[in-house]
């Protein structure tokens, strides 16, 4: 994650948007109009109509359920500074 992050910062600001994975999941329009307008694309009633029938589920936390705690301490151990500092951790 760190190579991402070194990479992520070479980028021009106005060339990359970031997308929050728990915003889209929240509310999926405001974050394609955002995409829509920052890649220059006209809008139309069509595309809003496709978004707002398209049913977006949080998965943040499934992993919770998903592991054994034999597998989640793993993880923790593994990458578990990183999901802290990008905030999937409380």
């Amino acid at each position: 994650m760190a190579k991402i992050d070194e990479a992520w910062q070479r980028i021009p600001a106005d060339q990359k948007l970031k997308v929050n994975y728990s915003e889209f999941v929240k509310n999926p329009s405001v974050t394609m109009n955002e995409v829509i307008q920052f890649a220059g694309l006209s809008n139309s009633t069509k595309f809003q109509n496709r978004i707002g029938k398209i049913k977006v589920h949080n998965a943040d936390m499934k992993w919770e359920q998903d592991l054994n705690s034999r597998q989640k301490d793993l993880l923790m151990q593994t990458i578990g500074k990183e999901l802290e500092s990008y905030g999937f951790l409380e």
